[in-house]
């Protein structure tokens, strides 16, 4: 029942899907000006534009911006940090009668739902773990691969038997068996879970691992991680 405003740095490219799925388009940068986009009167602002890591000094930009204007505002980010910190918007988006909510993806929103179903009826909680291990037919665009590579090497902090443990970002792998004989390969990275679950589920331990269908982006992704951590150097743009 609403109509739905495809928006895009790339004009052309949000017109495209706009026709696909019978909405509007409009041509916008999330950095720039944005009077276009309140002239349209939207009821809710979602951001899927990331990577979320990058969004500099004011990365709740366009969430404040959302809730000046007594809108909805909703991202689809799962960059640790990003999800975590717009809970300093709580007060405001109450206070203008709008809700701000981060995460809306596989991660948090998602893998906490089905943590919340299945943790019905249990007195205690050991364990969370659980992983995302797409074909290589899913779309990755830059955003997600941009995610992906500047976090690989780094050290991020997984909850383990109620403790910080530092652990490499897409090392520590396992295979997992998944229905119809397959199995995938899978690395610890950092995800809002690490940092959210423990305290909200009372978890002993909290894992996360991601991986890719075709073994060799794995083991070259592992080995990215491995050799930056040892030298340690920024993502190149280019790159």
């Amino acid at each position: 029942g609403h109509h739905v405003i495809i928006i895009g740095r790339n004009g052309q490219a949000a017109e495209t899907l706009a026709a696909k799925i019978g909405g509007a388009s409009l041509e916008l940068d999330r950095a720039g000006d944005l009077a276009p986009l309140w002239a349209m009167l939207p009821v809710a602002v979602v951001d899927a534009a990331g990577p979320f890591h990058a969004y500099g000094g004011d990365p709740y930009r366009l969430a404040k911006a959302a809730i000046a204007q007594g809108i909805h505002y909703l991202d689809l980010a799962d960059d640790a940090d990003f999800c975590a910190g717009i809970s300093t918007l709580d007060a405001e988006a109450k206070a203008a009668g709008v809700f701000a909510l981060s995460g809306m993806s596989s991660v948090p929103a998602l893998s906490s739902a089905a943590v919340a179903d299945l943790a019905v009826g249990a007195d205690e909680i050991d364990l969370i773990e659980s992983a995302i291990l797409p074909g290589n037919r899913a779309p990755r665009g830059q955003a997600v691969i941009d995610s992906i590579l500047y976090q690989a090497g780094t050290d991020i902090d997984v909850t383990i038997d109620g403790r910080a443990v530092p652990v490499r970002s897409w090392s520590a792998s396992k295979l997992f068996a998944l229905p119809a004989g397959i199995k995938r390969r899978g690395y610890m990275i950092r995800v809002p879970d690490q940092s959210l679950f423990p305290d909200f589920f009372n978890a002993r331990s909290v894992i996360f691992s991601a991986g890719l269908e075709v073994g060799l982006m794995n083991y070259g992704l592992a080995a990215f991680a491995w050799v930056r951590q040892k030298i340690g150097f920024g993502i190149p743009a280019w790159f």
